[in-house]
């Protein structure tokens, strides 16, 4: 018996009479799911359980043995409502009611409002019971062990589906290169990611509402909002943005765009993703095609025809958010081809005929930008934890990885040096733990072609370092974008990057931002943009490659550790909300995120929290 159903008893008094088993659990959900009666001990049961899922101290509790029990629990009844919902689809119960009785426990324990509740499994279930019914090897393991899946711990809630297990084939390397090809012209690329344009943004607005995203139209306060005890009021949604978990109004995205093309020359413009707002709950077809159909008109008339502009896929463009089907999933509702053939239609200016022919097939492209330099737009979000279809089937990653192989081993073959764009970056818990290795191989076998990725996803400021699997040594560089939202607690971004010409490898980096309490203090007045910093003078380094941005993070926690303080308020563009409450364990934790480029791999992490601790004793 696990400790944590132990501790549970003895700290809540509704556990007190019995231990909890997985099928007990199975067959209270399996009753709440069919609206069948429960017995007094099952009902008892039932009672107990949502009473300590609505309790939000328990899920932040202080101690970390607490948390442990809480996230414990969290699999347990992952798995058990699965496994109930597995058992309802396989003996012939029908979406609708099961759609109607998943609202009904979301509401309950009051994870979210009715109306958020509604949209949510409404959007999603269909998907998960057509993966039920279609998939054999699908299972309540397979589901929680993405969902669930940490950054820490490679054995919390654990899938054992063989199939999760792949290895991408890497072909040998080629012993007469070609010469590295160039024009030597200079290069400087603006870098803009996670727009997230809200269309109902509501300036002054509700800003706490009680859903995942606020400052939209139709909104109300939240009832469980505490009201200041001096003015009994609270602050409206701001003009320009919100760092509450609000998205970006339509003008200030406009101004992001009008402050670039006013501001700065550049050759190339690298869109990594994610237009759609967080509003997951009632996106529909129509407002995702305007929406995208909006950012690229924008774009293209601010920057002009001739400026090229490379676009990546965010998890948040498909309808619902975050799923992406294989190719062979064809039907209505369910399949993803419907996004790539409208993206397809609104980037078509931008793409060469072999970038459509395989970006219409799986949304990855190709294209060369220059002589000697090819940019290639990779699809991560068949490898997302909350895409459904990985269950369907967890080879569909690989393809998408084969086919980045064969494309930077044809580059190799041509002399052209390659700039990777991901909107998901490698490492992070959200990905597919096979897939942050094999891309680690692949980053490995390749380092010498690959020049410089780009990434986005995450909001905050931050870079990844790969190592060598044979010796250790730092052999490339992935650079965050940042986010030109606000969501949630940031100061929207863009940057301006500028390459070496022959090499391709980043020169310089340049990071501006405006503040969103300053903004918003004079809403009819176009934010103060400024520049936040310029990578190689703030942080006094002679350049941007894989060894010199190693030896800054060792600088950061030994010598030079006012270059951590730095590193801390820049990760968060100077956030209000943020940065300073960053304490010394949040700083590591930063650095431990740009030297984990393979999930769980943590020793380069441990490495530095090592040497931090070693020379600030207590």
């Amino acid at each position: 018996m696990n400790v944590f159903l132990i501790f549970l008893m003895t700290l809540c008094s509704g556990f007190a009479e019995y231990l909890i088993s997985s099928d007990q659990l199975e067959v209270v959900f399996e009753k709440y799911l069919r609206n069948a009666e429960l017995s007094p001990s099952e009902y008892k049961l039932q009672e107990d359980i949502f009473e300590i899922l609505r309790r939000p101290t328990y899920m932040t509790s202080k101690t970390q043995f607490q948390s442990e029990v809480r996230s414990s629990l969290d699999c347990l009844l992952c798995r058990s409502a699965f496994s109930a919902l597995f058992q309802l689809v396989k003996e012939g119960a029908n979406d609708e009611d099961l759609t109607q009785a998943l609202i009904n426990i979301c509401t309950i324990l009051n994870i979210e409002s009715e109306n958020v509740c509604r949209g949510a499994v409404g959007l999603n279930l269909h998907i998960i019971t057509y993966i039920i019914r279609n998939t054999p090897e699908a299972t309540s393991r397979n589901f929680c062990g993405l969902v669930l899946q940490r950054a820490d711990n490679p054995y919390f809630c654990t899938n054992d589906d063989p199939r999760f297990e792949w290895q991408v084939e890497l072909p040998e390397q080629i012993e007469d290169k070609v010469p590295s090809i160039s024009d030597g012209a200079p290069l400087t690329v603006a870098i803009i990611t996670d727009t997230h344009i809200d269309p109902l943004y509501e300036p002054f607005g509700v800003a706490e509402c009680g859903e995942p995203t606020c400052c939209r139209k139709g909104q109300t306060l939240s009832r469980s909002y505490t009201y200041t005890p001096i003015t009994n009021d609270v602050d409206p949604a701001g003009y320009w943005g919100d760092y509450r978990n609000c998205d970006t109004p339509k003008w200030a995205f406009d101004d992001v765009i009008d402050r670039m093309a006013s501001s700065h020359q550049f050759d190339v413009v690298y869109y990594i993703g994610d237009t759609i707002d967080h509003s997951v709950w009632e996106t529909t077809y129509d407002m995702i095609n305007e929406t995208h159909l909006y950012l690229i008109e924008k774009m293209r008339k601010s920057f002009g025809d001739n400026v090229l502009i490379v676009p990546t896929i965010g998890n948040h463009e498909s309808q619902p958010t975050n799923q992406f089907a294989p190719p062979t999933i064809t039907a209505p509702k369910l399949n993803t081809t419907w996004l790539y053939e409208a993206l397809l239609n609104k980037w078509d200016y931008y793409l060469t005929n072999e970038a459509k022919a395989t970006f219409r097939a799986r949304g990855d492209f190709s294209r060369l930008v220059r002589p000697g330099l090819r940019v290639i737009s990779l699809n991560t979000n068949t490898a997302y934890k909350y895409n459904w279809w990985l269950v369907y089937d967890p080879l569909e990653p690989k393809r998408h990885l084969d086919w980045l192989v064969q494309e930077l081993y044809k580059a190799e073959s041509a002399g052209e040096k390659v700039h990777i764009l991901t909107h998901i970056p490698p490492g992070v818990h959200d990905l597919a733990y096979v897939w942050t290795r094999e891309y680690n191989r692949i980053v490995n076998r390749f380092s010498s072609t690959i020049a410089a990725e780009f990434n986005g996803h995450v909001h905050s400021d931050e870079f990844k370092i790969f190592y060598s699997l044979s010796d250790g040594r730092p052999i490339n560089v992935a650079w965050g974008g940042g986010a030109a939202t606000s969501y949630s607690n940031y100061n929207l971004n863009y940057k301006i990057a500028t390459f070496d010409p022959s090499t391709f490898e980043a020169q310089n980096i340049v990071n501006y931002v405006y503040n969103l309490t300053e903004a918003n203090l004079t809403p009819r007045r176009r934010p103060h943009w400024f520049q936040l910093y310029d990578m190689k003078n703030d942080f006094a380094i002679s350049n941007l490659n894989p060894e010199t941005m190693d030896r800054l993070v060792h600088r950061m926690v030994t010598t030079d550790t006012n270059l951590l303080d730095l590193y801390s308020a820049y990760y968060s563009k100077l956030s209000d909300t943020r940065w300073p409450y960053c304490n010394s364990e949040c700083k590591i934790d930063n650095l431990c995120k740009i030297v984990t480029t393979v999930l769980w791999q943590r020793e380069k992490c441990e490495e530095l929290r090592k040497e931090f601790y070693s020379k600030h004793k207590a």
